[in-house]
């Protein structure tokens, strides 16, 4: 059956529009589910993440690449195009909620060597726009938001692999804590000894026998709460990027995140749009 010509003309005109509002759906969808999925054993939340977790990465692929060949040499839409890549590559890099929906995924920490065809793609569409550099700025500004989001995931996902986990406990002294600290700070240190087990690493600590000691003399609430905040602890490194954002570079990023993408928006919103509706 054949399509309806009007139909064909419609899609060809705005092909990239759906295309990157519904990469754009994905994540909003992932921001606010995968919080959820932390707390919630509903089936349906569960299965949407998922889906939604395997869609993103290739729709914002797919984009780029109907991005790059919707470029025309004698178009000024080339400058909006452009403005978008960045974001998708953004998109790719996820957001701190979730990086890995299960274990098995940290394990594909590697894909960051596929960055490689995603720039590729997008610094081809960058210069496709030039000489125009109306945008310029603002587009290079979200490059390197997007750019560092994207090498930060993949760091998360390294951190939480079994290589990682086991270099991070091969390199790590625990020391044990006294037993008047208060159930967080217990919690912590008992963490630190019982996070090789999460990936079927066992390794025999000398500090193992006296956390069995300290747990059998918690009270049960403070057993109960222990274990929450371990259950805790573990959920955020093997499936966010907590293991960055609560660190020194972690804060040190967060706050290049946040100038670059405050004068990105300054520049857009100062930018002449008068013309803009021609340009799309």
């Amino acid at each position: 059956m054949e399509i309806p010509l009007k139909y064909k003309q419609l899609w060809n005109n705005g092909d990239v529009h759906v295309l990157i509002l519904l990469s754009l759906s994905i994540q909003i969808i992932l921001i606010f589910l995968g919080r959820l999925r932390r707390t919630s054993t509903s089936r349906w939340i569960q299965i949407v993440v998922w889906a939604n977790y395997l869609l993103a990465n290739w729709v914002a692929d797919f984009v780029l690449g109907q991005l790059s060949s919707s470029m025309d040499d004698s178009s000024s839409s080339n400058v909006v195009l452009t403005f978008w890549a960045p974001f998708l590559i953004l998109h790719l890099g996820g957001h701190d909620a979730i990086t890995a929906y299960s274990t098995e995924d940290n394990e594909l920490w590697v894909h960051l060597l596929g960055l490689g065809y995603e720039f590729f793609i997008s610094f081809y569409v960058l210069f496709r726009s030039l000489p125009n550099t109306r945008l310029l700025v603002p587009t290079l500004l979200i490059f390197l938001v997007a750019i560092i989001k994207y090498v930060e995931r993949s760091y998360s996902l390294f951190k939480a692999s079994i290589k990682g986990i086991q270099s991070s406990v091969s390199s790590s002294h625990i020391t044990l804590p006294t037993k008047d600290l208060n159930v967080l700070v217990q919690a912590f240190w008992l963490y630190s000894i019982i996070k090789p087990y999460f990936v079927d690493f066992f390794r025999i600590l000398p500090q193992y026998e006296e956390s069995k000691n300290i747990v059998m003399e918690m009270p049960i609430e403070d057993f109960l709460m222990v274990l929450r905040k371990d259950l805790s602890y573990a959920y955020d490194e093997f499936y966010t990027k907590a293991i960055v954002n609560h660190s020194i570079p972690g804060y040190v990023l967060q706050v290049i995140f946040s100038t670059c993408i405050l004068l990105a928006f300054s520049l857009f919103i100062l930018e002449p749009k008068d013309d803009f509706n021609n340009l799309m």
